[in-house]
């Protein structure tokens, strides 16, 4: 229960026998185990800019390199 959303659990004390899922789309996911697609799209775009990250140092000269890392420090505390 802790994993569903509260679109879907809001109707877990319904008292009467019918009752309408305003988001069947998200309902069916979960039971046939689909992964929602705008996580997936999320997942993807952050292993890109993960990707794209690292060959940006990759082209950083030595000396910038350190001074990034000098800042990170830095500011990191």
């Amino acid at each position: 229960m802790r994993s569903l959303s509260s679109a879907l659990t809001r109707t877990a004390s319904y008292q009467m026998t019918i009752c309408a899922i305003k988001h069947a789309d998200y309902l069916l996911r979960r039971i046939r185990d689909e992964r929602d697609p705008l996580h997936a799209q999320a997942t993807s775009l952050r292993v890109a800019m993960r990707d794209i990250g690292l060959r940006m140092i990759r082209q950083l000269d030595w000396r910038d390199f350190e001074t990034q890392i000098d800042l990170i420090f830095a500011r990191g505390g």
